[in-house]
């Protein structure tokens, strides 16, 4: 399967990786294709890090794999996860256009210590997460050695534009790890 061609998803993905296939192949779904778990987890309009907060009853922790930085954009390559066990819950990456956003807003951005949708929390930022586009991927070599994944599993995801303040100022891809879907179907949230 060829990944069909979606600017933002390459203009995101080809800040780390020359292309898309690297970390997988991506088939643009609706979120009625997906999984009823899944659709749960990813069909809102919320910040991701609020619901795998609560679906791992676990407060998260941010893990940068990369990061560029230029004078008009901060791109970071990520990993969130559970505080409690380190077990990784989310793969994703961020793209912010530090000229929409004020000084304090990409300082605390930049220092990388906390998941996104924490940072707008603590920050008490008014937000709008829009859904783009919702994934069907299923995994290559890149995303398989960060999480432990094998290639060719498949899992769903979603790209989403989120405003501050009124600014469309981030662009995220955020992919879950098949357990979550599991997490939340059968109710055994982890310690």
């Amino acid at each position: 399967m060829a990944t069909p061609q979606n600017s933002s998803l390459e203009e995101l993905i080809t800040c780390f990786f020359d292309t898309v296939e690297e970390l997988g192949q991506f088939l643009p779904i609706g979120a009625g294709n997906m999984t009823a778990p899944f659709r749960r987890l990813l069909d809102h309009e919320q910040h991701m890090t609020a619901v795998l907060t609560r679906n791992n009853q676990s407060r998260l922790v941010v893990d940068v794999l990369a990061e560029r930085q230029t004078r008009s954009h901060y791109q970071r390559e990520v990993l969130l996860r559970r505080e409690a066990d380190q077990v990784v819950v989310e793969y994703g990456m961020l793209q912010v256009d530090r000229n929409r956003l004020p000084a304090i807003v990409n300082d605390a951005i930049a220092c990388a210590d906390r998941p996104f949708g924490q940072l707008v929390q603590d920050l008490t930022l008014t937000s709008s997460v829009t859904v783009e586009q919702f994934w069907r991927i299923e995994v290559g070599a890149q995303i398989a050695v960060r999480t432990e994944l094998g290639i060719g599993e498949v899992t769903f995801g979603r790209l989403v534009s989120i405003e501050i303040a009124g600014s469309s100022a981030v662009q995220a891809l955020e992919i879950l790890m098949p357990d979550q879907a599991r997490v939340l179907a059968s109710g055994a949230h982890p310690a």
